[in-house]
């Protein structure tokens, strides 16, 4: 599964944009595109460069961004709460 996760971080997105995946009975899901909408119900955690980590709501990004916004939009517009920075270095969908 690693050689498949590493593959699968290797695109072609913007620097700024972390990857964001899902693990599913042992298959790798691309959610960068997905629209917020079509996650509603569900959290994301998130981990910042400085190490800190927490779980968004996706119906809190969906109200703030608007449900048709893709996953990798809002989180590219999001900030750590410690640092102060927009340094997401993980992303990762709960379900």
């Amino acid at each position: 599964m690693t050689a498949a996760l590493n593959s699968l971080l290797q695109t072609d997105l913007p620097s700024p944009c972390p990857r964001v995946v899902a693990f599913q009975l042992g298959r790798i899901f691309r959610l960068d595109g997905r629209r917020l909408g079509h996650l509603a119900g569900t959290h994301l955690q998130v981990r910042c460069r400085c190490g800190h980590s927490g779980t968004v709501p996706v119906d809190a990004l969906a109200t703030q961004h608007g449900s048709e916004t893709r996953v990798r939009d809002a989180v590219a517009s999001m900030r750590c709460r410690r640092c102060r920075e927009r340094l997401v270095e993980e992303v990762r969908w709960l379900g």
